[in-house]
């Protein structure tokens, strides 16, 4: 995707994507969202299957940040390095701890459904989505409120899921392991990480007005239930350490 994404600035197409550092941040799923329209344009093929390319180096980037305080607040999830053998107790509050069973396409818990969230059609999401007044604004740390990092990140995070779904991408949300990820980097770096994800979403809105996007960007599901947390009482995500699935209550 960053070979692509060379080819596509230095033929004269890259004025509407974001940097090259902003770009590499992402995952393939929203690279591949960037740079649909103006590879179109030269002719240039987007690799068919995003999650495909990655799945081989998705455990080595990502099962070192996959520590508790690099998960959303309520999530216990098992490591991504799947030769890990699964733990044998389970902290009450849970998907899992609450018996729910994953079907792909719906979790149920007690009766409760969930349905897994697609990606919209401009049609089906609010008429004001896509105009420039709708912004993502990540709140400020207030330290009172969210005493800690990983709380003041949960905070965050359900702001970018819920914007995300606003603009009729929840089938293409990075992971609560990648945001995390993006904080530390931006604090490293003495950047604005609530720029950056401000700066994102316009890119993102401005692709979504004018090309279309499918239902979903990777065929595959969660690896089991528990891949999967509580964001809020309504919304179930599942969390490989790479790629996320929203599960919203019907």
């Amino acid at each position: 995707m960053e070979r692509l994404y060379c080819e596509v600035t230095n033929k004269g197409e890259g004025k509407s994507l974001p940097p090259f550092d902003d770009f590499r941040r992402n995952t393939p799923q929203i690279q591949a969202l960037l740079l649909k329209r103006p590879a179109e344009k030269l002719g240039l093929k987007i690799p068919a299957d995003t999650q495909a390319t990655t799945t081989a180096t998705a455990t080595d980037s990502h099962s070192a940040s996959r520590t508790q305080a690099a998960k959303p607040q309520a999530s216990r999830k098992a490591d991504v390095d799947t030769s890990q053998a699964k733990r044998t107790q389970r902290e009450p509050g849970t998907p899992e701890s609450d018996s729910c069973q994953l079907h792909k396409q719906s979790i149920t818990c007690s009766g409760r459904q969930f349905q897994l969230v697609e990606n919209l059609p401009n049609k089906s999401i609010s008429p004001t989505a896509l105009q420039a007044t709708n912004r993502l604004q990540l709140p400020d740390w207030n330290t009172q409120e969210q005493p800690s990092e990983h709380l003041y990140l949960t905070s965050a995070y359900q702001v970018y899921i819920d914007k995300m779904m606003e603009i009729g991408l929840g089938a293409a949300t990075m992971s609560f392991t990648r945001f995390h990820h993006n904080f530390q980097e931006a604090k490293e770096q003495n950047r604005d990480f609530q720029q950056r994800f401000a700066d994102m979403y316009e890119y993102l809105k401005e692709d979504k007005r004018t090309m279309s996007t499918p239902k979903r960007l990777v065929s595959n599901g969660p690896e089991g239930i528990e891949y999967c947390d509580y964001l809020k009482k309504n919304l179930i995500v599942c969390d490989n350490g790479f790629h996320n699935w929203l599960y919203l209550a019907k």
